[in-house]
């Protein structure tokens, strides 16, 4: 399919982002029942710490690239335009744009 850039920015960013947040659910159901200080929290913590790091790792190379190209911009007839998407213009040009302000 044929997205627009703007589409894509946003899904990998957020995705990136609710994936760790299913990752701390368990966590998060364990301190609001009040099982804080069971060894079982602390197994689960420590799952939650790895697997939020070990996602990160995975994803962080692809969302910096494509955060990154939103400031990457080409001039085509005296308009400024994402060298990646065309159909964009460039974001730094128009400081109040959602893809300036989600790529800062």
């Amino acid at each position: 399919k044929n997205y627009v850039y703007t589409d894509v920015l946003l899904i990998f960013t957020l995705v990136s982002v609710l994936v760790t947040v299913l990752f701390s659910f368990p966590t998060v159901w364990m301190l609001a029942t009040g099982q804080r200080r069971t060894a079982k929290f602390k197994r689960v913590f420590n799952s939650f710490c790895f697997s939020s790091t070990f996602w990160m790792f995975l994803t962080y190379p692809t969302m910096c690239m494509v955060i990154m190209a939103t400031f990457r911009c080409q001039e085509v007839e005296e308009v400024w335009y994402l060298s990646i998407d065309f159909r964009e213009r460039c974001s730094w040009t128009e400081p109040h744009s959602l893809l300036f302000v989600w790529g800062v």
